[in-house]
């Protein structure tokens, strides 16, 4: 099984890599990202009974559902998930534009600091 924090250690690796190029910055972001909504998720989902009801009937937390949590929620963090899905979004859909490692280094910052966050209240 892998864990939220996997898709993390990837992101920091393929982030790291001397040799990085455009192609491993915008799969750094990503994961970073998806390390990101899947912890926040399952953090969501020990705190919220709707959001349990809605997985128990087989759906699950769409990704500007559990944005919106988050802010309602822990609204300091607005803006650092803003960040990361705005980045992901970029990385994964607008190919036609360039990644560049800084625009990689501030996703990676904002995951790290989201995730950094639940340990300090699990």
């Amino acid at each position: 099984m892998i864990l939220p924090e996997d898709f993390y250690k990837l992101a920091i690796k393929l982030f790291s890599d001397p040799n990085a190029s455009e192609e491993h910055y915008r799969t750094a972001i990503s994961r970073a990202y998806y390390a990101v909504y899947h912890a926040w998720s399952k953090f969501a989902q020990s705190k919220d009974e709707k959001i349990v009801e809605l997985i128990s009937k087989g759906h699950w937390i769409h990704h500007g559902e559990l944005r919106d949590w988050i802010i309602k929620h822990y609204g300091e963090l607005g803006s650092d998930i803003d960040t990361l899905l705005n980045h992901r979004i970029k990385a994964d859909y607008r190919i036609e534009t360039n990644i560049t490692p800084e625009e990689a280094g501030v996703a990676l910052k904002s995951a790290a600091k989201l995730l950094d966050y639940l340990k300090g209240v699990s």
